[in-house]
């Protein structure tokens, strides 16, 4: 697998999900929805400043950030998101979700990591090291959390109770039933 992103500390996916298990119960603790498709906008929106008051969610028009559908800026608590992806993720489209999903996941994931951002001039390294590889894998795990997914029997189901894009639910299928 070719590396997407920099190197960052090693992480398991059981690393990760630990990680996204604890960012789900803070964010309950404000009332974010636990179970089924969360509402990460209402997240961002709503209970994140309450878990960290000094996060700061930029929606900026598409031709600002022309080679991104967002970033985020962990040192800073500062996520920027084009507009078309927060209005897609808004209406419930399953793609802008996992990107801002993707997108708490560097906030999470690489507090302390000064560059975390794709590029083309990081070093080769292992999957696990891989900033984008693990912003995903928290995507998967915070909006297909293991407890719920771990019983269902179709990618159809996940699809459809998570409010996910058919390859994202495909692939969290093919990885439950590995385990």
């Amino acid at each position: 697998m070719q590396n997407r992103g920099h190197k960052v500390p090693p992480m398991s996916c059981n690393d990760i999900r630990n990680i996204s298990e604890m960012t789900s119960d803070l964010l309950a603790v404000f009332g974010a929805k636990v179970t089924g498709a969360r509402n990460i906008v209402e997240l961002l929106d709503v209970q994140l400043p309450q878990l960290m008051p000094g996060f700061t969610l930029q929606i900026l028009e598409d031709c600002e950030l022309p080679n991104d559908y967002a970033r985020t800026y962990p040192e800073s608590s500062l996520m920027q998101v084009r507009e078309s992806v927060y209005e897609g993720a808004r209406s419930g489209n399953p793609r802008d979700r996992f990107t801002l999903a993707h997108e708490l996941g560097h906030l999470f994931l690489h507090q302390g990591v000064t560059a975390y951002a794709r590029s083309e001039n990081s070093p080769p390294h292992k999957v696990y090291e891989d900033s984008e590889w693990q912003a995903d894998t928290y995507a998967a795990e915070f909006l297909m959390p293991m407890d719920e997914v771990k019983s269902i029997r179709s990618h159809v189901e996940i699809m459809l109770r998570f409010n996910v894009s058919e390859m994202a639910a495909q692939r969290r299928f093919r990885a439950i039933k590995k385990r």
